[in-house]
């Protein structure tokens, strides 16, 4: 046998190396360890060659079993558990205990020439795959800039967990861009002035295969920065996520009765949930242990806005998952949500919204069952009473709208929604605009298995009337329900000629009654109120033909109020949240 080697005995097709898996990362390189036997020579004992990664012969042993056999003594020490020579046996951390990556057996042994041929063709052929390691970057260089898998420049590195990360530079683009780690950036100051961190260690020739830089990172390691020994501006940062000042939560997923579905708890607990979500500051660590949720369909995310997908941040060097462990450092405040699950993270938020002009409402969702109210536009006030040689009389308050309110579970999609119009005033009668057959001043609700309508005014109760010789104009009656639907008051009255008098007019109802005038016309109803308007004054001047009728006040518009999920509809109309609350 010459000193080639013997390839066509190799049996593997895929041949690996690893370093040990110990975390003393001083011995995290890989071995070869050559073993021969030649009975002829003596029957009962193996010799052993073990080299390092640079093909340095270290140790050579001798390995006896007096007068057993070695295939006697394997299979007794074997059996027994106590081979303390079996190459991939956990044990003393040394060479003695390492992962086994290749075997192979031959009928002849090996002299040293050929060892050496056959480490450097391993070597140059087969990648080291480093056993235990947490993580592994493929490094490559582009426009003077390390990127790592494909990400960056400048991009950050997280580690989440003990152990031992792995900067892989076998890539051609590394030639000149040896990869160094420190707790400074050395490379601002000198380009590997800086102090390397105690646990680095480099092994083979960056840009060829098996060329890396290795670094043991526990929950003392400070941050880091990896970064060229010969170029400036080249790295990023490896934030070390496992020290005290990291805020570390644990994800799991419980039915709460409360609301009816499936909701996230965090370390346990969901008190987090009814105060409004869980926040991630902007400038403080976060962990998120999810390895609960490991083979289900939740896909838990972090965003600027709750349930919106389209605020999910994808920026790595932000939010990047390492395992089980999801790692946040926020530019920003985030929220935690489900990717594809409304509601994990925060409760279906019902608000009251009242909606001021007619338009299309379009709900992204069905809701609930929830209240709604509508009012139509309230009625118009008369006009005042003058005539020559007559008493006069102001104009009566008007009505307010007629309204509905009831509850409903509005199904996802448009609706029709329309706001009555106030009534006008009148011009030529002292008695308000009563509208009961007419559609001018309805609201409605109209789409998806709903249809209410509401028309006319609500002439219960007394009337505002207007003054009279012997008498102020009567102020209008409250609203109902919101204090909506008010009376205007009534006109008053300014008399001049002969025996000159006036009557006061009377005040409008709250919420929104238009206020009677003595002397010009009546106010209108306030908008969105469905309120009436004020009664005209009756004026007569200082002669008897010198009379004025003056205007009622038109009654103000309608409403529609509806409680609705936030954010999950749209209108074409004017529209805003509200205060008032349902009775």
């Amino acid at each position: 046998m010459g000193d080639e080697i013997p390839q066509g005995e190799i049996s593997p097709k895929y041949i690996t190396m690893s370093i040990f898996p110990t975390h003393d990362i001083s011995l995290n390189r890989y071995y070869y360890s050559f073993y021969s036997y030649n009975p002829s020579e003596d029957a009962n004992v193996i010799k052993s060659f073990t080299y390092d990664n640079t093909q340095t012969l270290v140790e050579t042993k001798d390995i006896s079993f007096n007068t057993k056999s070695p295939t006697e003594m394997i299979t007794f020490l074997e059996n027994s558990g106590t081979n303390p020579y079996a190459v991939g046996k956990s044990g003393a951390a040394d060479f003695r205990s390492m992962d086994l990556a290749f075997g192979g057996v031959y009928k002849k042994g090996f002299k040293e020439t050929q060892r050496q041929a056959l480490m450097t063709y391993l070597n140059t052929t087969y990648k080291n795959i480093h056993a235990g390691a947490v993580q592994e970057y493929a490094v490559t260089v582009s426009n003077h800039k390390y990127y790592l898998d494909g990400n960056g420049p400048a991009y950050t590195v997280i580690a989440p967990t003990s152990g031992i990360y792995v900067f892989d530079q076998s890539d051609s683009t590394n030639v000149t861009h040896p990869l160094v780690i420190g707790e400074t950036d050395g490379a601002g100051t000198g380009y590997g002035s800086g102090t390397y961190y105690s646990s680095m260690i480099t092994e083979g020739t960056i840009g060829s295969l098996n060329g890396y830089t290795i670094v043991d990172i526990s929950a003392g390691t400070p941050d880091l920065y990896y970064y060229c020994s010969a170029h400036s501006g080249m790295g990023g940062q490896i934030l070390n996520f496992m020290s005290a000042t990291v805020t570390s939560y644990t994800v799991t997923v419980v039915n709460s009765v409360t609301h009816g579905q499936n909701i996230f708890a965090i370390d346990g607990s969901t008190d987090y949930y009814d105060a409004g979500s869980l926040v991630f500051n902007a400038g403080t660590k976060y962990t998120v242990n999810v390895s609960a949720l490991n083979d289900t369909s939740y896909d838990v995310v972090f965003g600027t806005t709750i349930d919106d997908s389209s605020s999910i941040v994808n920026d790595t060097s932000i939010v990047t998952k390492v395992g089980d462990i999801i790692c946040i450092l926020p530019q920003q405040t985030l929220y935690m949500f489900d990717r594809n699950i409304e509601y994990m993270t925060k409760p279906l938020t019902l608000k009251n919204y009242m909606f001021k002009t007619s338009g299309t409402l379009t709900l992204q969702m069905t809701t609930p069952t929830v209240n709604y109210y509508l009012i139509n536009g309230g009625g118009g006030g008369g006009a005042g009473y003058s005539v020559k040689n007559v008493d006069p009389r102001g104009g009566q308050g008007g009505f307010g709208g007629k309204s509905i309110t009831n509850t409903h579970s509005f199904l996802q999609g448009s609706y029709t929604i329309k706001i009555g119009s106030g009534l006008s005033g009148r011009t030529t009668n002292y008695i308000q605009e009563n509208a009961n057959s007419s559609s001018s001043n309805e609201s409605s609700i109209v789409g998806q298995g709903i249809n209410v309508v509401t028309n006319g005014v609500n002439d219960t109760g007394r009337e505002s009337h207007g003054a009279t010789k012997s008498s102020a104009g009567l102020n209008g009656r409250n609203g109902y329900t919101f204090g909506f639907g008010a009376q205007g008051g009534g006109g008053g009255i300014t008399h001049l000629y002969y025996s000159s008098y006036t009557q006061n007019a009377g005040s409008g109802g709250q919420t929104g009654g238009g206020n009677g005038s003595k002397s010009g016309n009546g106010a209108n109803g306030q908008a969105n109120t469905g309120s009436g308007g004020g009664g005209g004054a009756s004026y007569t001047g200082i002669f008897s033909y010198d009379v004025i009728s003056y205007n009622g006040g038109n009654g103000g518009s309608g409403v529609v109020i509806i409680r609705l999920p936030e954010g999950k509809f749209s209108y074409t109309g004017t529209y805003n949240e509200t205060t008032l609350e349902f009775p």
